[in-house]
């Protein structure tokens, strides 16, 4: 059974999260197992992390038992295989990701790696504290994934945008930070909150819904990173887009509910060394 056409402009803000929010809900919603779209975004405009996000649907409809194949214009085609997703064919042979492509991510070892190789190619230096931190706490966010959300399926790629500006991007099929923290309150004896309330909560230091040593997400560090460093960080679960940018830090409620967890990091090289707030302020 084939869906409507998904053509609409893929750029930065709320309505392409909504979108791509209403894409998981037909795949999920429709009768038949097999389902294939069709991505017309040859003359709008786009960006690499909803390519990613486009090329992750096809696992996300396997975690809902679904069948999804894609069927896609020229420059959606261009744009998947720069990013070296596989299933992207050029010329007979099959493009698979490398170092800095799309992978399937199945250890926290494996997500470290995948940040370590940004990190590798900034042409500034961290220190040797908050490198090691940034590569633990990005970690986090799998471990999140993969043990708390019980996410079936994790992907991650990193890749550079306009004006140099490192990009890493984590998506997971789990049950969203919102509905993991919900069902941790719960459990405690609480009533649940909104979705602006329980990603709030999860961004705060200290607050874990884990009994592990050292546990959490370790937004709170990233979140002291990019703010430092003038960069960007989204997240978008459940009904609710987290935006930090130079400007401050927006909770946006969204109107429809986003499937998983998107989480995504913009880094600015520049002339300065990379350091803690509290290393600053020595």
């Amino acid at each position: 059974m084939q869906l409507e056409t998904f053509s609409e402009p893929l750029t930065k803000g709320q309505f392409a999260y909504e979108r791509l929010a209403q894409l998981q809900s037909d795949i999920s919603n429709c009768e038949n197992k097999n389902v294939s779209i069709l991505i017309d975004l040859e003359d709008k405009r786009t960006g690499l992390p909803f390519i990613f996000l486009l090329a992750c649907m096809p696992y996300y409809a396997n975690s809902v038992g679904k069948n999804l194949e894609m069927m896609v214009d020229n420059k959606t085609f261009t744009l998947m295989r720069r990013l070296r997703v596989p299933g992207v064919r050029e010329g007979g042979k099959e493009t698979f990701a490398g170092k800095t492509g799309f992978h399937s991510l199945t250890s926290q070892e494996e997500v470290v790696i995948l940040a370590n190789s940004i990190l590798e190619k900034f042409p500034v230096a961290t220190s040797d504290e908050l490198r090691g931190e940034i590569e633990l706490n990005i970690g986090e966010i799998f471990n999140n994934a993969h043990e708390h959300s019980n996410a079936k399926s994790i992907f991650g790629s990193w890749f550079t945008k306009k004006r140099g500006i490192y990009c890493f991007v984590c998506y997971d099929t789990g049950v969203g930070i919102p509905e993991k923290v919900n069902r941790f309150i719960e459990e405690n004896g609480y009533k649940r909150v909104s979705d602006i309330a329980a990603l709030k909560w999860a961004m705060r230091r200290g607050n874990s819904t884990s009994s592990r040593n050292n546990p959490g997400l370790g937004l709170d560090l990233l979140r002291e990173f990019v703010s430092l460093n003038k960069g960007a960080m989204r997240i978008c679960t459940g009904n609710v887009l987290y935006y930090l940018n130079k400007d401050g830090e927006k909770h946006i409620p969204l109107s429809k509910k986003f499937s998983g967890t998107i989480f995504e990091m913009d880094i600015i090289p520049d002339s300065k060394t990379y350091r803690f707030k509290r290393e600053v302020e020595q």
